[in-house]
């Protein structure tokens, strides 16, 4: 629990440096003694020596400062003030210039904010600290350290290193601000801070977050004027001998606006660690930590630890740096030994007494319990449920200018599906039999049959091997079927058992294979939709509408009634597909978690009989529960997880008189092109008799 003492510490002492910069020092001290509390909680847990040492610095500077403010208050002074040894004070201010009063509370207050993010000491931390990454370290050095020393020798003042996520940095999110304006002022009075204390660096982490891309979607006119201030101040910072470096850091370099992205004159790449580098890390992490790892030990977990970052093997030692407490804790077994201490053992170890933590607690020797070495089996158990956290970056680092270019592969997901290597992806490959005689199940909510999605054309004889058949029913005929959708059939009867009539639900439905919902002619069409030429919706996104396999074949089967899917018609669906003679299974549905075991969910149980016949069974992932969360993961399916859309409609509102009016941009299917002003009136105002202000004000739809 040692890092819940230190996290709770940092946050006393963010408080407290925040009052202490305020002035307000009757705040200030007993937050100052809270932290100092936790971080001498936390030392006496700290086996790490290097972070002892710094903690026990930091430890000292805070209660030198709280001892300060301390003799103020008790004297009745206004407060003590600032000097440069105290890690908290604040700087002093710049003279101000003559007729300037210095006085600017707004521009003060900006600073205050801007304060708490500044290191104003230098860390307790040596390049040797860092395993691995020597080219990366090297070039860091020729960009930071060395224009600080030799700046006669250097120009170049920004510098932008694409990384794996750090546990601890500045965000971007301190120049964001809630009040239209200030950001861009938060960023201009940055800049203008670092040049009063050059020699100096601005760092900002997650600039992608903060400088995305102009001109998309999800611009907004403040996150445009950011960036403008932003570049405004950096064209200045490398062409003046202002002393001011700018380092950057980002895990997504594409998203960077190009403008932006030129304003770094280096640009670093920081890959995850390599084994060696891995191997160092658990050897730093763990620190003089009792333990019986050997060399071979710590060679072995850096192997099994491939595509690790620092963040997750720090993360997996402090786990294991908890099995000897947790060991010790369920302990029933102890031994005395011969230094006076008591460790937890096996009951058939010679010497070994029955007694528990708690009891040798209550009899006064808490402080004598020493929790076992830490064991390679240890690091087993952690490692048996922990995995990565992220994945090496998949893009072009030459294109974006950094070092250590890679040669990868193209990804596509919502425009188009030209990133699939397959003999589908060009609409104007000849068809043949080889591609047209490939037959996809969908089992989903049926498929409406008017849809040119569904045309046949082009296409050739249904293949022979298909043995299914195009069931009649409500408002479908044997014509419905054709060559592209050669069979469809429908179940219902596991539904009405469960469920009742299929009537009582009272919405609209058909009692045969025709989609009265809509999601299976949308996943059938997704799968294999014919080509269809000059489509849009109401007029927008005009263009050509196809499926990923547009000359495949369809069997549509219909299990799915009111949202909801029953085993029993799903179990009958799959059988009769495989009977069928289906290639590919496709199912775009799934239980709701907690995922049922494989053999209880009629998913699994159907997909591994396909499986053994050799079709494929392709299921969704799902949409609900919490993220990083998966539906259908049985080991015989192919589970498919969709992304999210990169593409949103703009629709602006126009605030006050024509040409010259504020432009508010948000995002809604608006086909209609009003040229008329209304009138805006608060929601509260337009609510109907029988509905209260507050559910009009949130638009609330009102029940009788």
């Amino acid at each position: 629990m040692y890092s819940n003492f230190k996290e709770q510490a940092i946050e006393y002492v963010k408080q407290a440096v925040q009052e202490d910069n305020a002035g307000n020092y009757s705040k200030a001290f007993p937050l100052y003694m809270n932290a100092l509390e936790y971080f001498k909680t936390h030392l006496k847990y700290e086996k790490n020596p290097k972070i002892r040492e710094a903690i026990t610095q930091k430890f000292t500077e805070y209660l030198r400062r709280a001892e300060e403010i301390r003799t103020v208050l008790d004297e009745g002074g206004p407060g003590p003030n600032s000097n440069g040894d105290a890690a908290v004070a604040t700087r002093p201010k710049t003279k101000p210039k003559d007729g300037e009063d210095g006085d600017d509370p707004e521009k003060d207050k900006l600073r205050a904010g801007l304060n708490s993010a500044i290191v104003r000491e230098k860390p307790n931390v040596k390049w040797n600290d860092v395993a691995g990454l020597e080219s990366a370290k090297q070039a860091l050095q020729e960009a930071v350290i060395l224009p600080v020393k030799f700046p006669q020798f250097f120009t170049d003042r920004n510098l932008l290193v694409l990384n794996p996520p750090t546990p601890h940095s500045v965000s971007s999110s301190d120049l964001v601000s809630k009040w239209m304006g200030e950001s861009e002022k938060l960023v201009s009075n940055l800049f203008q801070m670092a040049r009063e204390s050059a020699p100096s660096i601005i760092f900002v982490d997650e600039i992608d977050s903060l400088c995305g891309q102009r001109g998309e979607g999800n611009e907004s006119e403040a996150s445009r004027r950011i960036k403008t201030e932003l570049l405004v101040q950096m064209q200045g910072v490398g062409t003046t001998d202002q002393k001011v470096l700018v380092l950057a850091a980002t895990n997504t370099p594409y998203a960077l606006d190009q403008a932006i992205r030129r304003r770094f004159d280096k640009r670093i790449y920081i890959p995850l660690p390599d084994l060696k580098a891995r191997q160092h890390m658990f050897k730093v992490h763990l620190g003089d930590t009792p333990h019986n790892l050997t060399e071979s030990d710590f060679e072995s977990l850096a192997r099994r630890t491939e595509g690790f970052s620092g963040s997750d093997i720090s993360v997996c030692v402090k786990d294991v740096l908890f099995e000897p407490v947790r060991k010790t804790q369920d302990a029933m077994f102890f031994i005395h030994t011969s230094d006076d201490m008591w460790m937890p053992c096996g009951p058939k170890q010679p010497g070994a007494v029955q007694i528990s933590m708690q009891e040798l607690a209550a009899q006064g020797l808490a402080e004598k319990i020493l929790p076992p070495p830490i064991m390679k089996t240890d690091f087993d158990k952690v490692l048996a449920r922990q995995k990565p956290t992220l994945v090496e970056f998949q893009g072009n680092l030459g294109a974006l200018g950094f070092n250590e270019a890679k040669e990868v592969a193209l990804h596509h997901y919502t425009k188009s599906f030209r990133g699939v290597n397959s003999p589908y992806a060009n609409n104007q490959r000849p068809v043949t039999s080889s591609v047209s005689d490939v037959i996809v199940g969908v089992i989903d909510t049926g498929f409406w049959p008017d849809s040119e999605s569904f045309s046949d054309t082009c296409l050739g004889t249904v293949p022979v091997k298909f043995k299914g058949e195009c069931v009649a029913g409500e408002n479908f005929t044997s014509a419905n079927c054709n060559r592209k959708v050669v069979g469809a059939r429908f179940y219902f009867k596991g539904f009405e058992a469960e469920n009742g009539p299929l009537e009582d639900f009272g919405g609209t439905f058909f009692r045969s294979a025709r989609d009265s919902d809509g999601h299976g002619s949308h996943s059938a069409s997704t799968i294999a939709g014919a080509v269809v030429s000059n489509v849009s919706l109401f007029g927008m996104t005009r263009g050509t509408a196809r499926g990923g396999a547009p000359y495949a074949r369809l069997a549509i089967y219909k299990a799915c009634w009111f949202n909801l899917c029953n085993d029993g018609d799903i179990l009958s669906a799959m059988d009769d597909a495989i009977n069928d003679g289906v290639d590919i299974l496709s199912l775009s549905f799934g239980a709701n978690p907690p995922e049922p075991i494989y053999f209880e969910s009629a998913t699994s149980v159907g997909a591994f009989r396909a499986f053994r016949k050799g079709i494929v069974v392709s299921c969704s992932a799902g949409n609900s529960f919490s993220p990083k969360t998966s539906a259908n993961v049985a080991p015989w399916i192919l589970t498919v997880a969709a992304s999210s859309l990169d593409r949103e409609f703009d629709s602006n509102i126009y605030l006050g008189n024509l040409g010259n009016s504020q432009i508010l941009k948000g995002f809604s299917l608006n086909p209609l092109k009003l040229e008329t002003s209304y009138g805006l009136i608060a929601g509260s105002d337009a609510a109907v008799p029988g509905v209260t202000a507050k559910n009009a004000q949130s638009m609330i739809k009102y029940q009788s």
